[in-house]
Parts: C-alpha cells; sequence; structure tokens
C-alpha cells in the first residue's frame, strides 16, 4: 500500500485518476479488515487468558503459601539450633573462663612462694 497520498496520476483536465483512486480505497479497505481480524482474535486471547487468570492465580497463591510455611519451619528449626549451639558455646566458655582463673591463682601462688 502506498505510504503517500500523492501517489495518483493527474487527469488531463483536473482531478485525479480514479482508477488510481479505487485502487488505493481498496488497499485501505484491505488493510482495514485484516486490522479488524487481528483485533477480534487478540480481544478472544485476552478473553481468554482472563478467564484462565482465577485457576491460575489461585494455585500460584497456594504454592506460595506452601513455600511460605515451609521458609517459615525451616527458619524456626534453624533458630532453634543455632539457640543450642550458641547455649552449648557459652558453657564451654564459661567452663574455659574457670578453668583459666584457678590456674591464674596457682600460678600467682606459685610465683609468690618463688619470690619470697
Amino acid at each position: 500500500m502506498p505510504q503517500e497520498t500523492g501517489n495518483f496520476k493527474s487527469r488531463l483536465f483536473g482531478g485525479f485518476d480514479r482508477h488510481d483512486v479505487i485502487e488505493y480505497i481498496e488497499e485501505l479497505a484491505a488493510e482495514r479488515n485484516a486490522l479488524q481480524r487481528e483485533n477480534e482474535e487478540l480481544r478472544a486471547q485476552l478473553d481468554e487468558a482472563m478467564e484462565m487468570e482465577p485457576a491460575v492465580s489461585t494455585d500460584l497463591g497456594e504454592d506460595a503459601a506452601k513455600s511460605v510455611e515451609q521458609y517459615k519451619k525451616q527458619k524456626s528449626e534453624i533458630l532453634a539450633k543455632t539457640k543450642e549451639t550458641l547455649c552449648d558455646l557459652w558453657e564451654k566458655y564459661d567452663s574455659v573462663c574457670g578453668d583459666l582463673k584457678v590456674n591464674v591463682t596457682q600460678i600467682q601462688g606459685e610465683l609468690t612462694d618463688m619470690g619470697v
């Protein structure tokens, strides 16, 4: 289809060649009809997609809810294990500190005895 409207041949006594104008109008009509068909097809596809959307979003919602529950469960388990490990470390730390205090006291006593 011509992109310009100035593609018509001039007639001897003014105006445009009737055949060129009719051909141009027919091309425009064919293009318009093709665009209307495409538009109808796209609208039908959109309607189908809109009808399917609630089912898809419901499925995704259930999957997302399951994933969130799994995440929460794993998070709780990890936090419990971390807390348990931390408590064990604090106990060991306290034990080591107690041992060090005893050792320091013994060493101070020995140093005092050696200095005398």
